[in-house]
């Protein structure tokens, strides 16, 4: 069940009347503790909540409850990650909090240096900071399996800033059944569905595609020369197709796994004081299907596709990029920093453009309104055949619990 047009997610100061979560903060005295206060009781109770609706699924059907995808082409699902290491050891309190059964994302900051301000966030499904890799692709990519196997393009998009779990919820840890991400466990689903007997022939391949500064590259590509990879309408009612991709058979979910890991060790990462592995670029992951099966007293033949996209981090530049105080510290030496900051910046910039671009072409899918600006980005280009028309769509947006995060915390959720 998705949130209705008037639980839209917006930032709801806590000023508006009473609010639907618990009670607000006590009055403001400048102390960081108190705003750890604010969200103790909610972080418990709804995490709670959480625990208990996990139990109730898994003990009546093996597996969480998965939300209905049906009522929507464009869902919108929220991940709180757990306090990581680097939080705890800095001495951060939390300043966000979930509830997954109001579908809510409460976020207490201080503004002014003194008075602190309560924002609640609805969105189509919550996931709280116990929610495990399996309750993450029950709430969101489960129910699209089906519309793959009909024929469907179908897209996944993973949003936040740089050290959220964006990578490990697309791909998690290869090595174990417990943390796999979606695309290892949506390989999965698909090659079990296509056993049934009603399947007299399929075929699945799978392609990784990186767009690193609005340049592509295959992932999978074999030998040392790397061929070039471009976009091309071809007309006919094709759309755009990407040229040069290599697209690779797979049988079994082992196959997947090696593509995963080869694709992890190419893919452009790099340090920011944000992140010592920071994603900077787009990874799209395209499993194509095609499927023959029986129907009444015929065959029907379909044709699908399923688009998992890890996005590079959004991030702050003032928090992110390195400056002249960092000479001596860990990052870039004087020697390398220049052409650091001059790369860092042109990054940003078009990792900038082409996620403003996104929220845009979203936007403007879900509210079916106006022209839809697919060809403002490569991204976007080459995933107009999967976001418009009966495809459906899933924004994943991964945000931290810690103070120290709540800027981005709150720009992640303004544009989900």
């Amino acid at each position: 069940m998705r949130a209705s047009p008037r639980q839209s997610p917006r930032e709801r100061p806590s000023s508006r009347g009473p609010q639907r979560m618990q009670p607000r903060p006590p009055s403001p005295r400048n102390n960081p503790g108190s705003v750890a206060a604010a969200v103790t009781s909610l972080a418990a109770a709804s995490d709670m909540d959480s625990r208990v609706r996990a139990d109730s699924a898994n003990r009546s059907a093996g597996t969480p409850v998965a939300a209905d995808a049906s009522a929507s082409n464009v869902r919108v699902v929220c991940r709180l990650r757990p306090m990581n290491e680097r939080e705890k050891k800095a001495g951060t309190v939390p300043a966000a909090a979930v509830s997954s059964e109001k579908k809510e994302v409460a976020v207490v900051r201080t503004v002014g240096g003194s008075r602190q301000v309560r924002s609640s966030f609805h969105f189509d499904e919550v996931l709280s900071s116990f929610s495990t890799q399996e309750d993450v692709f029950a709430a969101t990519l489960q129910p699209l399996v089906g519309q793959v196997l009909m024929g469907y393009e179908t897209t996944a998009f993973a949003y936040g800033q740089t050290g959220t779990g964006k990578t490990y919820t697309m791909e998690g840890d290869a090595d174990s059944d417990e943390n796999r991400g979606l695309m290892p466990r949506a390989a999965a689903a698909v090659l079990e569905a296509l056993e049934h007997p009603d399947y007299i022939e399929s075929s699945v391949t799978v392609s990784l595609l990186e767009i690193y500064n609005e340049d592509l590259s295959d992932l999978l590509s074999t030998g040392t020369f790397q061929q070039k990879v471009e976009l091309m309408d071809c007309g006919g009612g094709k759309g755009v197709q990407c040229m040069g991709l290599s697209e690779i058979p797979v049988t079994s979910l082992a196959d997947v796994l090696d593509l995963v890991r080869l694709a992890q060790e190419r893919r452009r990462i790099a340090e920011t004081r944000v992140s010592a592995r920071s994603s900077r670029s787009h990874c799209i992951f395209t499993m194509k299907v095609k499927c023959r099966r029986e129907v009444g007293t015929g065959e029907l033949e379909n044709v699908g596709k399923l688009h998992l996209v890890d996005l590079a981090g959004s991030e702050c530049a003032k928090k992110a990029a390195w400056g002249i105080e960092d000479m001596s510290g860990p990052g870039p030496k004087s020697g390398q920093l220049g052409a650091t900051i001059s790369e860092q910046e042109r990054e940003r910039r078009n990792i900038n453009q082409s996620l403003l671009t996104l929220g845009r072409v979203i936007v403007s899918l879900r509210e079916k309104t106006g022209r839809v600006p697919f060809r403002d980005s490569k991204l976007t280009r080459l995933l107009e055949n999967a976001l418009g028309g009966s495809c459906k769509t899933v924004l994943i947006a991964t945000i931290s619990p810690a103070m120290s995060s709540v800027d981005e915390t709150i720009s992640t959720l303004n544009y989900a």
